[in-house]
């Protein structure tokens, strides 16, 4: 029996090979909507990202605003206290000058010769005093000669505003680390008289490089930056080798420990000026304690 074949479109039932063309648009449906869905997706992260750095931005914008603000508040504050410790120095300088003024006024009536003023920065000793104002404010107060004794680190930068200051005389020490024979110069063309101070360790001959610039000596009988110190004699012995290098001429000032008892000692070794402070100032009647320093006709 012959079997017949049925049409062609019961093709249709049986399994069909799927080409290329076939699966093409199924494919690129898919990947369009996959392709659709990713974008969507880095779409959504990327508003989301943006979304957080406009915060972070605005945040640290908000920072930056806040710091500028707090930088303003803090330099007005500093100004603030600024002229408040100006204010606050000046009172203490004025003060002070007025204190000094009483004292070398004191000193004046009492019969000393001249105001030795002991000028220290807190570097090349640790003794810190007065400066320039003070001086320039003190000049008015009496009529006696300044001395002015630079215990300071760069004496060059200072020692003819000094001068200008009112000091007839200005003493450098030899052991500041300058150059001396400029400074002493500027000092004398300025018109002040120029000397040059020793601790009690520095030998005398440390001094024979600037003759031709001194007008004085200052031995130190105790270790510059304090006073109230006890007198060394083994200083106060360099004098006699200080006079040789000198000569008959020009002064011998000795500063240090400096009393009754051991103004005598320095006269004898060849002392033309004594300093004295605490002799003086700590003495109960300061005219007779000048007298008791002078030596006995």
């Amino acid at each position: 029996m012959d079997q017949v074949r049925g049409p062609p479109s019961s093709l249709s039932s049986a399994p069909r090979l799927l080409t290329g063309a076939d699966f093409a648009p199924e494919g690129l449906a898919a990947t369009a909507t996959i392709g659709l869905t990713t974008a969507g997706a880095v779409a959504a992260a990327g508003d989301a990202a943006g979304s957080r750095l406009g915060e972070i931005i605005a945040s640290l914008r908000a920072d930056r605003d806040y710091l500028s603000a707090r930088l303003v508040s803090l330099e007005q504050e500093r100004e603030r206290l600024y002229r408040e410790r100006n204010l606050a120095r000046a009172d203490v300088d004025e003060l002070r000058a007025q204190v000094t003024a009483l004292a070398e006024q004191a000193a004046e009536a009492a019969g000393v010769d001249r105001i030795h003023l002991d000028i220290m920065d807190g570097h090349f000793v640790p003794n810190l005093t007065f400066g320039l104002a003070t001086v320039e404010a003190l000049r008015s107060a009496t009529k006696l000669p300044f001395d002015a004794h630079l215990m300071i680190l760069s004496p060059g930068l200072w020692a003819t505003r000094y001068v200008d200051a009112g000091c007839e005389s200005v003493a450098i020490h030899v052991e500041a680390p300058e150059r001396h024979a400029a400074t002493l110069e500027s000092i004398r063309s300025a018109g002040a008289l120029a000397g040059l101070a020793a601790d009690p360790g520095t030998p005398v001959d440390a001094l024979s490089a600037f003759l031709g610039q001194l007008d004085f000596a200052l031995v130190m009988t105790v270790k510059s930056g304090f006073g109230g110190q006890s007198y060394q004699p083994e200083a106060a012995a360099r004098i006699p080798a200080l006079r040789l290098l000198l000569g008959a001429a020009r002064p011998i000032h000795v500063d240090g420990g400096i009393k009754a008892g051991t103004a005598a000692d320095a006269v004898k070794r060849g002392a033309d000026v004594l300093v004295a402070g605490t002799a003086l100032f700590g003495a109960a009647e300061m005219g007779a304690a000048v007298a008791s320093l002078r030596p006995k006709a």
